[in-house]
């Protein structure tokens, strides 16, 4: 699910089962976000460490949207690409 922070209004929204990770959907929720308001622009993404992901930070960073993601427990501070 993705809500506008400030209004507490839900902009986007996947059901899925437990089999589907959450952090595979975060750039579709990005896209159906970007749908459903049109006539604003979204500034930041918040998630969690699920959502620590590199194809997520490129996404967020080609659309110039600034992330603000929990960094993973595991997470390794090494660049891969």
């Amino acid at each position: 699910m993705a809500a506008n922070v400030e209004t507490k209004e839900i902009v986007a929204i996947e059901v899925t089962d437990e089999r589907v990770s959450e952090g595979n959907k975060f750039n579709s929720l990005v896209n159906q976000a970007e749908e459903n308001l049109p006539d604003q622009k979204i500034e930041k993404a918040l998630g969690d460490g699920a959502f620590y992901r590199r194809d997520v930070f490129d996404q967020l960073q080609e659309k110039q949207i600034q992330p603000v993601i929990n960094t993973r427990s595991n997470a390794n501070a090494k660049a891969r690409g």
